[in-house]
């Protein structure tokens, strides 16, 4: 009986170290699409608040969400979509540490590729979820010229 309580309590006490290293860690935890034909909604969802900085790119078009700071993941890496304005949202995967513990990964940052160019929001609410807000972007009309 011994003997079992000896080789089990290793066990034990490495289960419980990856699961107190996993619960420090900055995690994403999910990323999901709400979309429509000319508007969509992705959710980054953490289990902390997240600082980011954001921009987007022209060829292809695709909005950038870099967080600040080291945070992980264990998410599939792409993420598509048949239909709407987002082709695909992409988690680029960073460079490996130690930090890093069971299937989890650093995350460089998340690519959300576009048809076309969009207008967008970004927000965060109090539930340590980004929010991305994507819609086709208005047409111009411009009025015609009046004489004076």
């Amino acid at each position: 009986m011994k003997i079992k309580a000896v080789l089990i309590l290793p066990f034990i006490l490495f289960l419980w170290s990856v699961v107190v290293q996993a619960a420090d860690m900055r995690i994403i935890k999910d990323v999901r699409g709400e979309i429509y034909d000319d508007s969509a909604r992705i959710t980054i969802e953490a289990n902390c608040d997240i600082d980011y900085v954001e921009y987007s790119l022209p060829s292809p078009p695709r909005l950038i969400i870099d967080p600040v700071g080291k945070i992980y993941s264990d998410l599939k890496e792409t993420i598509t979509f048949d239909t709407g304005p987002v082709k695909k949202v992409t988690i680029i995967k960073g460079r490996q540490d130690e930090e890093a513990s069971g299937d989890y990964y650093p995350l460089d940052f998340i690519s959300i590729e576009i048809i076309a160019p969009l207008d967008y929001n970004i927000s965060k609410n109090i539930k340590e979820e980004v929010i991305v807000e994507l819609k086709k972007k208005k047409k111009t009309v411009s009025s015609p010229p009046v004489a004076h």
